[in-house]
């Protein structure tokens, strides 16, 4: 009966009925959808509910049972809002839980179709239940991907802030499929779910950079997303990009000096998932080719196992997968035979000159090749500079404001002065007594640790160099050392200014004090 119904064969369930088939029972009954009402309400096959309600089917079944709990639930998450209103007529209850959504009002929302969510409301259903596959009322609005729906519920008292589910929160479900639209709104109104680690990407950024939503991506790190955070199944933002193949996405976050740890588990799992443009990106980053992952062990172990298959939330969401039918196979097949048909000889028998058709093109290269060979040279690399595990070719951005909170920010260093001005002292200004090269130690006061003391004229000047420094001029009661170590120094002159010259130097050096053992006695 259950089959017939969701066949939509009338003719069979006369039949069956006739031979006595109970309709009335209200026990759960096994079997994907547990009653034949309920099976009908989820094909939607509006005449055959009518006959099953003729023949007095059980509206309500208690416990709920089969895939939507109920035949209500059924109807509302294919959006037949004509079955909705015949159920809710034949008094279903449209606030029975149980199923994959929960409850019939999260059933309508995923559905997108706001007449199944405004009947659900007007009869009574509750807006802000929880629980089932997203959740929340919210979430679920998400997923269906209609904002109307969304503010619907929401001006019903649907929390927007609501937690669980299998993609954690709303903002999360979103950043897989939604529409920027629908990021607007749930950003705006609970900014901080940008940062929500729950669910099953962990945040809404490691989803939207699997799902390879540049436009997602960059709004999430402007609201201030962290693509630093780590879990759920793909690790990070940045695994996730790798895993999927998207250097723009890749290349955003690596601009942004992510921390070396990420680097290399992205390394691994782009050596999992074959994808050689970004094994090349991430080693060119610093990546370290000898690292280990968690799970997964090293980039080689990696590239050495069998090719990880791609996540399930990629396809669209098809409840009944053995729906396919056998015509639409045999399309497929027919198809592929007219493909081959000619063998390789076109219809017209001859070709445009240049065409695609006519060029020798190579064989293309395997993915696992390109990462095997990328793999290769980064070892050789290694070998040659034992010391060295990281080899960074990627100039850096800056990190975004919002990853900045809890640093320190130090003042920058100001720029060295330069000896373009005095071609004729720069030898002289460019070394100091130790040989020390200019500019190794020059640094603004600011920014360092400790003071550092001014030295006067005469300690600056004692020193011998092959040529004099240039003149000194007093302004304004003060006189920076032009091209010195020290213009950066307003040092007050001894009164009288007085310089001292190597000729000044010498006598003093001759009538220094001797020795105790060269002292004539008195």
């Amino acid at each position: 009966l259950q089959a017939a119904a969701w066949a939509g064969d009338i003719e069979t369930i006369h039949v069956l009925v006739k031979a006595g088939a109970d309709i009335t029972i209200t026990e759960p009954i096994s079997g994907t959808y547990g009653t034949a009402l309920q099976a009908a309400c989820a094909a939607g096959w509006l005449d055959v509910v009518q006959e099953l309600l003729k023949h007095n089917a059980a509206v309500n079944v208690r416990p709920a049972n089969g895939m939507f709990g109920g035949a209500l639930s059924a109807a509302a998450a294919g959006g037949h809002r004509k079955i909705v209103n015949l159920l809710i007529k034949h008094h279903a209850d449209v606030n029975a839980s149980g199923g994959l959504h929960g409850f019939p009002i999260l059933a309508a929302a995923q559905s997108g179709v706001l007449s199944v969510v405004e009947c659900l409301l007007n009869n009574g259903a509750n807006a802000t239940a929880s629980g089932g596959l997203l959740g929340s009322t919210v979430a679920a609005a998400v997923k269906g991907n209609n904002i109307k729906i969304v503010r619907k519920l929401i001006g019903h008292g649907a929390d927007v802030h609501a937690k669980g589910g299998k993609y954690g929160d709303a903002l999360q479900t979103a950043a897989m499929k939604a529409e920027i639209s629908m990021i607007d709104e749930i950003l705006d109104r609970a900014i901080e779910l940008v940062n929500h680690k729950d669910g099953k990407y962990h945040t809404a950024l490691i989803a939207a950079s699997y799902f390879n939503r540049m436009d997602v991506v960059n709004k999430l790190l402007d609201a201030g997303a962290d693509f630093r955070v780590q879990g759920g199944v793909y690790r990070s933002a940045i695994a996730a990009a790798s895993i999927r193949g998207n250097r723009a996405i890749l290349d955003r976050y690596l601009s942004m000096k992510p921390p070396d740890h990420l680097l290399d588990e992205a390394l691994v799992e782009a050596c999992a998932y074959r994808q050689a443009a970004c094994v090349d990106a991430l080693l060119k980053a610093g990546a370290n080719v000898y690292a280990r992952h968690p799970t997964r062990g090293s980039a080689s172990d990696a590239i050495d196992t069998l090719e990880e298959d791609y996540n399930s939330d990629l396809e669209e969401d098809n409840l009944d997968s053995d729906a396919v039918s056998k015509h639409g196979e045999d399309e497929d097949e027919d198809e592929e035979e007219e493909k081959w048909e000619g063998d390789n000889v076109s219809v017209s028998g001859q070709t445009d000159e240049g065409s695609v058709t006519d060029l020798q093109l190579e064989e293309d290269v395997s993915e696992e090749a390109k990462i095997r060979k990328l793999l290769k040279e980064a070892q050789d690399r290694c070998k040659r500079n034992p010391t060295v595990k990281r080899f960074r070719t990627v100039k850096y951005g800056h990190m975004p404001p919002s990853l900045s909170v809890g640093s320190h920010p130090h003042s920058s260093v100001p720029r060295l002065p330069s000896n373009a001005r005095h071609g004729t002292y720069e030898a002289a200004d460019s070394a100091d007594r130790y040989g020390v090269p200019y500019g190794q130690h020059l640094q603004s006061s600011s920014s360092l640790p400790y003071p550092i003391r001014s030295r006067t004229i005469e300690t600056i000047t004692e020193v011998e160099h092959e040529t004099p420094y240039p003149s000194i001029g007093a302004r304004g009661g003060t006189f920076p050392l032009e091209n010195s170590t020290y213009q950066d120094f307003d040092v007050q002159p001894p009164d009288p200014l007085r310089t001292k010259t190597p000729e000044t130097i010498v006598p003093r050096r001759e009538s220094a004090p001797l020795p105790n053992s060269q002292r004539p006695n008195p």
